[in-house]
């Protein structure tokens, strides 16, 4: 039988409690503040009943305050709406009810969503997370953008051009008239007849020709690629081209994601790139387990779970996608 809760201890909790679901949910959490809420969650029942009070309380001020827009959508005069169902059990009075529905408010309004709606007015192509799309420009260039990814218009009619503002785009070029260039990060890929794949973390660029020829000039130099070469770079330095596997570079394109005894800390952040919640990994040797498989990447919550089972980790799921593997 289980132990009984003690309602004291629990609303004694609730401050805490609601803190922790507000940190979840933030997506900002460290691996080291996910391993102590497991531990302050299971520390005991009171304290699993105050986090699950503190959840039903979240999502409930939640479906309030999308009601409220829809209403006042709906009937511009009406600024007024009823309370949360009182049948809930409302543990959270006075100023934590009010901290709850302010910080809440915040959480609805996603992290990814809120850079996904400024990509739109920065960017002439974007996509958000899990999302991929093509465009066709004109003078025979075509684009495939990958997840999280923003590209904007640059040049002339005379010189086009675009800046690969994060994320990745595989580009190809059929061009008669004159050289396409892609800006990304401090350099820039010149291309003609070809196809290359260009990634930009951060500044951090990867160029991969994928067919004909690429040049990939920088302040530090310039680098000439024919079809299988990659070089990568950032602000301060061009390194050299070496041969590469295309199929890994543009598996992407197919809707896969292959590794080949990559590290598993490479292999979570690659995932949290499609994943709208977010995957700790905490353990330094964990991190370091290799990994050998292929992964759809529509099907992300699969891919970890297969993971877990390849590497013995425990898989702890949290509120908001938030995924810890240990």
């Amino acid at each position: 039988m289980s132990a009984p809760i003690d309602d004291a201890a629990s609303e004694a909790l609730a401050p805490e409690a609601l803190t922790w679901v507000n940190r979840l949910l933030s997506g900002a959490v460290t691996p080291g503040e996910a391993g102590e809420f497991v531990l302050w969650r299971t520390r005991s029942p009171a304290h699993e009943h105050a986090f699950a009070d503190a959840l039903s309380m979240q999502r409930a001020v939640r479906r309030t305050v999308q009601a409220r827009e829809q209403l006042a959508a709906e009937h511009p005069t009406v600024t007024r709406l009823s309370a949360v169902d009182p049948r809930r059990r409302a543990f959270l009075t006075g100023g934590i009810a009010a901290a709850a529905a302010a910080a809440s408010y915040v959480i609805v309004v996603r992290s990814d969503l809120v850079s996904d709606g400024l990509a739109a007015l920065t960017s002439n192509y974007h996509t958000g997370v899990g999302e991929r799309r093509t465009a066709r420009l004109a003078d025979g260039v075509s684009l495939d953008l990958n997840t999280r990814t923003r590209i904007a218009l640059i040049g002339s009619t005379a010189r086009p051009a675009i800046e690969l503002q994060s994320g990745e785009a595989a580009i190809s070029a059929q061009r008669t008239g004159g050289a396409f260039a892609i800006q990304a990060g401090e350099g820039r890929t010149i291309l003609n007849q070809g196809q290359v794949n260009v990634r930009n973390d951060d500044g951090t660029v990867c160029v991969t020709c994928l067919a004909g020829v690429a040049v990939v000039e920088h302040p530090g130099g310039s680098v000439r690629l024919n079809a299988g070469g990659q070089v990568r770079y950032d602000g301060r330095r061009l390194g050299k081209a070496e041969p590469v596997d295309t199929a890994l570079a543009s598996a992407w394109r197919k809707g896969l994601l292959i590794f080949r005894d990559a590290p598993l800390q490479g292999v979570v952040d690659e995932l949290n790139r499609y994943w709208p919640g977010k995957i700790f990994l905490v353990g330094a040797a964990l991190a370091k387990r290799p990994v050998y498989g292929v992964f759809h990447i529509d099907q992300i919550q699969e891919a970890v779970d297969q993971i877990r089972d390849l590497t013995g980790a425990k898989l702890t799921p949290l509120p908001g996608g938030v995924m810890l593997l240990r």
